[in-house]
């Protein structure tokens, strides 16, 4: 039987347990920032951006978007040993109930191509591949 998994909000102070929970499993991706990226979301959403606990270590996180009209998931991630347990699914089912209640009508979130794994993950919480094309403007220089 699997320890619940307890979800609470980010504490600053854990931003660089995070950001090793991020390398661990691969989302890391240059030129983001991530400390930078997490400062900026703390100080604008802070109670979006979400931490999973067992037995009080941090083992996932997701970082939930709302801009009045879209809800988003970005950054779910489980550290390896933690996977197939079900607590991903805890922080999506979380994280869908908290955009819910905040008035989204539908939630988005973006896949790497290269992430295939987390395609049928997804889907088996009720998720649906849409066509879209994504395009980006970067404000910062690559480092």
């Amino acid at each position: 039987m699997k320890n619940k998994v307890k979800i609470r909000k980010l504490d600053i102070s854990e931003i660089q347990e995070v950001i090793e929970i991020w390398k661990i499993c691969g989302l890391l991706h240059p030129p983001n920032d991530s400390v930078d990226e997490i400062k900026i979301k703390i100080s604008f959403q802070p109670e979006l951006f979400l931490v999973g606990e067992v037995n009080s270590k941090i083992i996932a996180t997701i970082m939930l978007g709302f801009e009045g009209r879209r809800g988003w998931i970005n950054s779910l991630c489980v550290l390896p040993e933690y996977q197939g347990m079900g607590h991903g699914g805890d922080l999506v089912q979380y994280g869908m109930e908290v955009l819910r209640k905040l008035g989204a009508p539908k939630i988005n979130l973006l896949i790497r191509p290269t992430n295939t794994k987390v395609k049928e993950f997804y889907k088996k919480l009720g998720f649906e591949t849409e066509e879209a094309i994504l395009m980006s403007h970067r404000f910062t220089k690559e480092k």
